[in-house]
């Protein structure tokens, strides 16, 4: 009777683990506190960024407000399953002191997680009268499309994020996350190591336009989480908009948009 009970009691148990994990109907209001939360959280989430910014600038790596260059050649760990992706959008404001800064909002996600930007149409600022016009003289969208790539050096004593917001610039990041994506296959538990060079095309107006280029030197094993983790966030000049403007523009010329040319 007693292993009677206790086999009915388990059947009863796991019957009610999935009956509280899995409900078969789902109330509306359960969805709608959900989205609530959902779109709470894509309003006031900060991306915690991996050591100090580096942006490509004038056919040179630089990273942080003082632009210290980094060596091109230079051979660091791409840590693919905390590079972001998405929207963002860099508003000028007055702050309490009378102070002008460069403040960010970003709708951004990794990549490993499946992470897909919302609508563009979803985040308003779609009345273009209220644009600026560019360098190339063309109304501006506030909101870009960025991405996120975090780097650590072969010794693994320093890290630093790779940032990019225009057409040369993801076209490369892409570029990348292609070839880890298909190469990937046969380093199954690696990260890529890659050096920083720079590349370029003939453009009949500008002359040669540089941009990044990332190729794959060889493969190493994943770095400890531990290591990475003690670099979160430190890179205060990625996220307080203290610098002269969104990041980054890594295009030569600067009045000229390379989706254009």
């Amino acid at each position: 009777m007693s292993r009677t009970y206790d086999t009915l009691s388990e059947q009863q148990q796991k019957k009610r683990e999935v009956t509280m994990s899995s409900p078969s109907t789902v109330p509306e209001e359960w969805l709608r506190d959900l989205a609530r939360i959902q779109e709470a959280v894509a309003l006031n989430s900060r991306p915690s960024f991996l050591g100090r910014i580096c942006r490509f600038r004038k056919g040179d790596y630089v990273v942080g407000q003082e632009k210290e260059e980094v060596p091109i050649g230079s051979r660091w760990v791409c840590v693919m399953g905390e590079a972001v992706h998405g929207l963002e959008k860099w508003t000028t404001v007055t702050t309490e002191d009378g102070s002008i800064k460069k403040v960010p909002e970003r709708r951004v996600g990794k990549i490993s997680e499946g992470y897909q930007p919302p609508p563009r149409a979803t985040l308003g600022d779609m009345d273009k009268s209220q644009w600026k016009t560019g360098l190339n003289g063309k109304l501006e969208d506030p909101w870009k499309l960025v991405a996120y790539l975090p780097l650590l050096s072969l010794d693994g004593e320093t890290v630093m994020t790779f940032t990019t917001a225009t057409p040369t610039g993801l076209s490369r990041f892409w570029n990348l996350m292609e070839r880890y994506a298909w190469i990937g296959r046969r380093h199954v538990g690696q990260y890529p190591v890659i050096e920083l060079q720079v590349g370029g095309y003939d453009d009949k107006r500008f002359g040669w336009v540089k941009t990044p280029d990332f190729p794959i030197i060889f493969w190493v094993g994943r770095p400890d989480p531990a290591r990475l983790l003690g670099h979160a966030g430190d890179g205060g000049d990625s996220d307080d908009g203290s610098e002269e403007g969104p990041p980054p523009w890594d295009i030569i010329p600067e009045e000229c948009e390379d989706e254009q040319v």
